[in-house]
């Protein structure tokens, strides 16, 4: 939990130099703002089409003249944004924060930032402090639970989704998440009561069938796995033939037939997604591990290294790009792509067992032996 220092640092509630306004100071009258506010309109429109460079001159201007409007520091921030000028965005967004703490824009645009930077912690702090002022605010909670749910943190994930249950936000999404956390902590009754209320509340949401049928497999009844995963196809098919195809639907039919053993078919799916998404990383990881169960390592590295070039922390495809040059006796690619792998999430438990195979086929025992220490204080029971 981030303490008010730590809030005030990142920008969320003003800090010390938050800008202090004299509640007996006459109001300007909105007239006298109308030639600013028209020039804020003008710069959104430059910067929608691309005029960058124009657009935050007309901001300027703005601010220039009164540097008290708080939509012109936040639309500075997104232009910021959008030129990849990520640190002027967060000065941007705590300029208008120092001004009012509470405004819900500029709030959620230095969390959204923060994330996309990889500062996952900065922005979950973000995220919750958009909760303490708005505690319904729905986007704000599942970008909140996604942070937790990718770190692997699914008791806090847990236990916000069940506060959102409380305040009434009783969603067949939610419910869905919540199943999720469960099957990632591996408590399948608990995870299969979330995913059947799901089903109940919205009957043609297809990830909660695909996540039932994770949890029957996961239990035993392979019967009833197969008839969820066939119903989560139908849906996913369903939907592709009356609104075209999607890179989502075509990933997770993707997903199914690479666990039921379809790995040809698979392919096919995710080099559809990719084509249709080719700047998604999990779909060339998903694609790469299709390849490579049909028995082309070089091939599925290919993809495995598409993966990492547009996300280079994924640790997956990074772990996964490990055990391709681990198959083709490249022992030094493999240790270095699981090390990178750790040192992007020094939790992600696969890279471990995997790093000590590596250095145990390179002779040195030492190493592999720490790499599972590592492993075994992560997951005791396995």
């Amino acid at each position: 939990v981030y303490k008010r220092q730590q809030l005030e640092a990142l920008g969320y509630t003003g800090g010390s130099g938050k800008i202090n306004v004299d509640p007996s100071a006459p109001l300007s009258d909105p007239k006298d703002k109308i030639d600013l506010f028209q020039l804020i309109k003008e710069a959104k429109v430059d910067s929608k089409e691309g005029r960058l460079d124009e657009a935050s001159e007309k901001i300027r201007q703005v601010l220039a003249d009164d540097p008290d409007i708080l939509e012109a520091h936040y639309t500075l921030g997104s232009i910021h944004n959008s030129k990849d000028e990520t640190e002027e965005a967060i000065e941007a967004y705590k300029e208008a924060l120092a001004r009012d703490p509470e405004y819900l824009p500029a709030l959620f645009s230095l969390a959204s930032t923060y994330e996309d930077v990889g500062r996952f912690q900065d922005a979950a702090a973000g995220f919750r402090r958009i909760l303490d002022i708005d505690p319904r605010d729905n986007t704000a909670t599942f970008r909140l639970v996604k942070i937790h749910f990718n770190r692997r943190e699914y008791e806090s994930a847990i236990e916000i989704l069940l506060n959102a249950l409380d305040l009434g936000m009783a969603r067949a999404s939610t419910h869905n998440l919540l199943a999720e956390c469960y099957i990632a902590l591996e408590k399948y009754g608990e995870a299969e009561a979330a995913v059947r209320k799901a089903i109940e509340m919205e009957g043609d949401l297809p990830m909660a069938y695909y996540n039932l049928a994770i949890i029957l497999e996961a239990r035993g009844d392979l019967q009833g796995a197969a008839e969820a995963f066939e119903k989560e196809t139908a849906i996913r098919t369903d939907m592709m033939n009356r609104q075209g195809e999607d890179a989502v639907s075509l990933y997770n039919l993707g997903q199914i037939l690479l666990r039921q053993g379809e790995a040809a078919e698979a392919m096919e799916y995710l080099r559809r997604a990719s084509r249709i998404s080719p700047g998604d990383a999990d779909i060339h990881n998903s694609l790469g591990n299709a390849v490579a169960a049909a028995g082309d390592t070089r091939a599925a590295m290919t993809e495995f290294r598409r993966a990492i070039e547009i996300s280079p922390c994924l640790v997956s495809a990074l772990s996964n790009l490990g055990t391709a040059n681990l198959q083709l006796g490249r022992v030094d690619d493999a240790i270095r792509f699981y090390q990178t792998a750790i040192d992007c999430e020094p939790e992600y438990f696969l890279a471990y067992p995997n790093l000590a195979n590596a250095f145990m086929q390179k002779g040195q025992p030492g190493p592999a032996v720490e790499a599972l220490r590592v492993a075994v204080r992560l997951r005791p029971d396995d």
